[in-house]
């Protein structure tokens, strides 16, 4: 689901701007998908495979992004981790998600780039993956307030639910920015008391609901779709929502 829509999105914003690194250095959509191609090949050439964990413990910019992507289109799960944490902590959860690859100096990633391109020359590109809706995508590691931070598996259907929960299945038109209502915050977490420029800011109204494969931060009113696709999701746990509504405190 991610790689389709960063290609999708590559096919329909091309030259429009995605994002905007902190030196002011923009990519586009376009620029976005094709370096995310030229690292998905650079980790193939890495002998990274299908279903192996890359973690990835970059700073939150482009090149985070274009790792996250070329993961996906790899087949590979991404685990994020904040680099800011201390030495310790990174170390335990790089134990947690035993990868095959660690990334955590952008000359990694350059170096992957520049190896996928010279793939991608010779015609090595990694090929598109079949459908798979309970392909791992994502781990998401807890804040580990009360203990030892956990790993939460998200596949491709939690974040396909995610994405018609936050946009409704519609893509917006060019250059217009669309009002997030929904959010699940699957690139970093693991933070004792300190927030990830990452990390969504809390609302007043937001009412948070777990479930085994996800959890979803739903801000404001609950609208009687959003209530029936969060019911609707696939292993989704219900009866936090149904409690909720019941709640006389909402």
């Amino acid at each position: 689901m991610l790689a389709a829509t960063g290609r999708e999105a590559a096919r329909r914003f091309g030259h429009l701007t995605a994002l905007v690194d902190p030196d002011g250095t923009p990519i586009t959509f376009a620029g976005l998908d094709r370096r995310s191609d030229a690292v998905a090949a650079g980790l193939v050439a890495r002998g990274v495979a299908p279903g192996d964990r890359v973690v990835l413990r970059l700073r939150s910019d482009s090149r985070y992004v274009v790792a996250y992507a070329a993961a996906a289109k790899a087949g590979a799960v991404t685990a994020g981790i904040n680099p800011r944490l201390t030495a310790a902590e990174q170390a335990a959860l790089v134990g947690l998600a035993d990868p095959a690859l660690v990334l955590h100096d952008p000359d990694e990633l350059a170096e992957l780039t520049r190896l996928g391109e010279a793939a991608v020359d010779r015609g090595a590109a990694p090929p598109g993956l079949p459908p798979d809706p309970d392909r791992p995508v994502a781990i998401v590691f807890t804040s580990g307030t009360t203990g030892m931070p956990k790993g939460a598996v998200f596949c491709e259907r939690q974040l396909e639910a995610v994405a018609v929960t936050d946009t409704g299945g519609a893509w917006a038109p060019p250059g217009q920015a669309g009002e997030q209502r929904a959010h699940v915050d699957f690139a970093r977490h693991g933070e004792k008391g300190r927030r990830s420029s990452r990390q969504p800011l809390r609302h007043p109204t937001e009412q948070t609901f777990h479930n085994p494969k996800a959890q979803i931060a739903v801000h404001g009113a609950l609208s009687s779709d959003l209530i029936a696709q969060l019911l609707f999701v696939h292993g989704f746990e219900s009866r936090p929502i149904v409690r909720w509504l019941a709640s006389p405190h909402r």
